[in-house]
């Protein structure tokens, strides 16, 4: 015979964890009926397949003039003051992601439920720091119902 173990957690989920995964039904890396595995694909074809790629190929010119172009500035400024990559990169990558979905960088974007005008960082502040937050706050076993049957020592 099989021993059940509980170890889908029965906690509430915080209200940014509920609009994420709209309340445990939908999550990012699940393929649960053909619908999500077309959805999938589609995305995979229209971002990374080779079409895409000739498609997009100027705007990844584009962003790496402008990294590199950043990058001389900063030397030129202080050739012995340390880079931060990373803030070059995102900014660069999130402009490059915006192209690619929207067909133009946004510089910012009023919205009116706020009334208020939103910023490039606060843009990505929501649409990406915000996100993967909420995703590192997730117990992912709530959303496999099949490691239940996985032993659980906690």
């Amino acid at each position: 015979m099989v021993t059940r173990f509980s170890s889908i957690s029965t906690k509430n989920l915080s209200n940014a964890l509920k609009t994420l995964t709209i309340d445990k039904s939908v999550v990012a890396t699940s393929d649960y009926n053909e619908f999500h595995k077309m959805a999938k694909r589609f995305l995979l074809r229209n971002t990374l397949g080779s079409n895409a790629q000739r498609r997009h190929r100027h705007h990844r010119e584009t962003m790496i003039e402008n990294i590199s172009s950043q990058f001389h500035v900063l030397l030129k400024e202080d050739p012995l003051r340390p880079v931060n990559f990373r803030e070059i990169f995102e900014s660069e990558l999130y402009g490059l992601a915006m192209k690619q979905a929207l067909g133009e960088d946004v510089q910012s974007i009023y919205v009116e439920e706020l009334g208020t005008t939103l910023s490039r960082k606060e843009m990505y502040k929501i649409l990406v720091i915000d996100m993967m937050a909420g995703i590192i706050e997730v117990d992912w076993r709530d959303f496999f119902p099949y490691l239940k049957w996985i032993p659980n020592k906690v």
